[in-house]
């Protein structure tokens, strides 16, 4: 598995640690149907503390948008195929002669779209693949944005974007102390946008970089909050979100 040593470009702390309290690491919350409940609403309040979405917050929110009958696998994948189409310019744009990120969002989409197992099985196995061609690209904008495409490829096929980390999520559990092959796509969005708007790249953020990452997890939650809404409807679609 790979691995890699955090540095300067990690992502800034916050002034604010302060999250709310009674949304236990491990468990739903109690009474709440859908993302409309309190999962979402606990996840705003932590957005407007700390200016982002912490990995525990996003774990509960992926497991109710997962919970809607005969829609979880494609409301989790739309959710992480619309944060890897947000930020695929920063790729495109940092690599223009390389069509990797694209494919894969090609891909994300059509794995929407299916459910066949071996089709699911194969399109996990290209995103386990293309992680190790695109985790050490530059620059970094372009490596967070092609890792976003990665992760939504492998959440739209049905995998759980945080597995390896549940068991030891916590309120203070930052982006940057997760797994780098077991992170799901809207951490490296983010990422993308906060290296992608900084310009220089030095690790050194910019304030239209910072604004940039919060603007991202602001229409993330709202993104959040319309899939909720159409899994009471019925499955989502590609693209929603």
């Amino acid at each position: 598995m790979a691995t890699r040593k955090n540095s300067s470009k990690t992502a800034p702390r916050r002034a604010s640690t302060r999250v709310p309290k009674d949304f236990p690491a491990g468990t739903a919350p109690a009474g709440t149907r859908g993302v409309e409940g309190r999962a979402l609403s606990i996840a705003r309040e932590a957005y407007v503390l700390t200016g982002g979405v912490c990995p525990l917050y996003r774990a509960h929110i992926y497991d109710l948008l997962a919970s809607a009958p005969g829609a979880g696998r494609r409301n989790v994948g739309a959710l992480a195929l619309g944060s890897a189409e947000r930020v695929l310019p920063y790729f495109t744009r940092a690599r223009p002669n390389d069509d990797r990120a694209e494919r894969l969002v090609a891909l994300a989409r059509q794995a929407l779209m299916t459910d066949d197992p071996a089709t699911l099985a194969e399109a996990r196995d290209i995103a386990g693949s293309a992680f190790h061609e695109i985790v050490c690209l530059a620059p970094p904008s372009a490596a967070a944005a092609g890792l976003a495409a990665v992760s939504a490829l492998s959440e739209a096929a049905g995998d759980d974007p945080l597995a390896s980390a549940r068991a030891s999520l916590t309120e203070g559990t930052q982006d940057d102390l997760l797994d780098p092959e077991s992170s799901d796509a809207a951490r490296w969005a983010a990422a993308a946008c906060r290296f992608g708007e900084n310009g220089d790249e030095t690790g050194h953020f910019k304030m239209c970089a910072i604004k940039a990452e919060m603007a991202f997890w602001s229409d993330w939650l709202d993104r959040v909050e319309a899939l909720s809404a159409g899994g009471r409807r019925g499955a989502a679609r590609p693209g929603t979100g």
